[in-house]
């Protein structure tokens, strides 16, 4: 290629000239411009390619060294012609994959290894409420689970997966989170809570509380393998947890609330496992068990994606909404901001950037009469009167569905789970104010199969990681960084 390259170039000035603007780089800015432009085909080309792709192509150059282009190329400027199009082109860090493929709802599930996002057609699982799903960096199914059965790859029940007696799981607002080993990666740490029922424990456990297990998605050839519970973490305890990113960058903070009290309790996760030393933060409304009350301990707990807010929606009789900031160093919760103004709020997220918070509130179940609605706030002045007067009403429900959980994904969309319905709903520019967010309620098709309240849940540092471009990364070369996302570094 290379020497037909030289020898149409011997007989064509012009194309000589076009080969000299490019190659001679310090003289000719433009040639950058055009190689930025136009690289975005390559983004996702490793580094490691990258380095034995210009190797291979600069000894090619190298032995056809005794070509001279008359009157226009030397041997320098040939051999930097067959490297320009690697030397100069930037090229991006790889994003995390592991929140890629979901599973949720009545057999539903999609994938975003694709774009835009499409239906998944092999899932097993019934999830009405909480459930998570897990893959690998890149992107390919490990494990998912509704708490009460735990899937490999294969859509098979795991070794030990199946949590008898523990059917309460799956009918918890949030049921389970995982997150791999620190130093292990072929091991998972699941949580999974139980539902709370102070009017019938019988029903939904004697037990309640944080479990802690251990799953191996790897064992027996990708069978899988999932622990007996180590113990009960604490409990009681009612039905939703949170976790996110130590500030040290590799240790998780996960956190639940006690029942019959204002404490939240936060637990450090380290390369030791699940420190047995809680951070209290006695902070915010008690959330009572008192017979006759309805449903007090569901809705929402979430992190912003820097770790640095949590938000937490109260439904039923208490009706509030909590948000708070969070010492990702310390796990204390502090500076409480306290709403009561949306009806009944069950799901909640934040937008990409975290100045955004979205609050979907799902009054129809304790008023049929009156439909659910979503709501956008404005939190980038923390302060009660700045945060409530941004208040947006983006949509309201029609008599056909309820709103659920709302949930980022990997394309730092936010998708909203319709109960009994065959679509998700998006947030398409959730880092936008008011309307400009973009709601769109068909989003994505299930193909017939049905979104229950809840959509999978994942710790927010899978779903909008820092990232990075970098350029000239040969060696010899002084390498630029830029940072392509800088919201939670």
């Amino acid at each position: 290629f290379f020497l037909l390259v030289i020898r149409l170039l011997k007989k064509c000035h012009s194309l000589s000239f076009f080969l000299h603007l490019f190659t001679n780089f310090k003289k000719n800015h433009f040639a950058m411009g055009i190689f930025t432009n136009y690289s975005t085909p390559y983004k996702y080309i490793t580094n490691k390619a990258f380095i034995i792709i210009a190797h291979v192509v600069s000894t090619i150059s190298d032995k056809i060294n005794s070509f001279i282009i008359t009157g226009v190329l030397s041997y320098g400027y040939v051999k930097a012609f067959s490297v320009l199009f690697l030397l100069y082109m930037p090229f991006y860090g790889v994003a995390q994959k592991e929140a890629n493929n979901w599973y949720f709802g009545y057999n539903a599930g999609i994938t975003f290894n694709t774009d835009p996002p499409s239906n998944l057609a092999d899932g097993q699982m019934v999830a009405p409420f909480g459930c998570t799903t897990f893959s690998d960096k890149n992107g390919n199914l490990l494990f998912y689970t509704n708490g009460q059965d735990v899937w490999n790859k294969n859509h098979q029940v795991m070794q030990n997966g199946h949590f008898a007696g523990n059917e309460n799981f799956r009918e918890s607002t949030i049921s389970t989170l995982a997150i791999p080993f620190n130093q292990d990666e072929n091991k998972y740490h699941l949580f999974c809570i139980t539902s709370y029922d102070g009017q019938n424990k019988n029903q939904k456990g004697d037990n309640p509380g944080l479990y802690y297990y251990i799953v191996e998605p790897y064992f027996n050839n990708y069978q899988g393998n999932v622990s007996d519970p180590i113990n009960v973490v604490t409990g009681p305890t009612f039905e939703k947890m949170a976790m996110t990113r130590h500030r040290n960058g590799k240790d998780w903070w996960i956190i639940v609330h006690e029942n019959d009290t204002d404490r939240y309790i936060s637990f450090l996760i380290n390369e030791n496992g699940v420190d047995n030393n809680p951070i209290y933060s006695q902070i915010g409304i008690v959330i009572e068990d008192i017979p006759g009350t309805l449903y007090n301990w569901e809705g929402y707990f979430r992190f912003s994606p820097n770790g640095e807010f949590f938000a937490v929606a109260h439904s039923y009789d208490i009706q509030k909404f909590e948000l708070f900031k969070f010492n990702n160093e310390t796990g204390q919760l502090y500076d409480l901001i306290s709403f009561d103004c949306f009806g009944d709020p069950f799901g909640v997220e934040f937008s990409p950037d975290n100045s955004k918070l979205y609050v979907a509130n799902y009054i129809r179940n304790v008023d049929p009469s009156i439909p659910d609605t979503l709501f956008q706030l404005d939190i980038s002045n923390y302060n009660y009167s700045s945060i409530l007067n941004s208040k947006t009403e983006l949509l309201i429900a029609s008599p056909s569905f309820d709103l659920g959980s709302l949930q980022m994904g990997p394309n730092q969309k936010i998708y909203f789970s319709r109960n009994n319905s065959n679509y998700l709903g998006a947030i398409n520019n959730p880092n936008e104010p008011g309307l400009a967010c973009g709601i769109e309620l068909n989003a994505i098709s299930l193909n017939g199969n049905i979104a229950f309240h809840s959509l999978p849940v994942f710790t927010q540092s899978y779903l909008n990681p820092a990232d990075f471009s970098f350029e000239n990364a040969c060696a010899g070369t002084e390498v630029e960084f830029t940072l392509t996302n800088n919201y939670n570094v």
